[in-house]
């Protein structure tokens, strides 16, 4: 991230990329492997490249686009498009679904 004239963050495209693709892994209840299984690539791959720490290839942002069923500019854009028609619906009428993932109760 740089920092431009008037003090606002701004985010390279890789990092909105990767904070998009973040997203919908945890949107749609993912792993970081089945996002390995997705690309076609190592899992240690994948977390270098979610955290922001390898570029993205064109070819991996279509495949991410294309398994998720969202536009491809949504991708790059870094999921600024979420509170507008052209987002992704979330699942179960507008609820975000979150895994159980530890020893706290569920809750529904």
């Amino acid at each position: 991230m740089t920092l431009n004239q008037v003090g606002i963050i701004k985010q390279t495209v890789d990092e909105r990329i990767s904070a998009a693709t973040r997203a919908l892994v945890a949107l749609h209840g993912m792993r970081n492997a089945d996002l390995a299984d997705v690309l076609g690539i190592g899992q240690n791959s994948v977390f270098m490249k979610l955290r922001g720490d390898s570029p993205w290839k064109a070819a991996e942002v279509a495949l991410v686009a294309e398994y998720f069923g969202v536009p491809i500019s949504i991708i790059f854009d870094g999921m600024t498009a979420v509170n507008n028609e052209e987002a992704p619906a979330l699942p179960s009428g507008g609820f975000r679904v979150v895994r159980h993932q530890g020893l706290e109760p569920r809750t529904h």
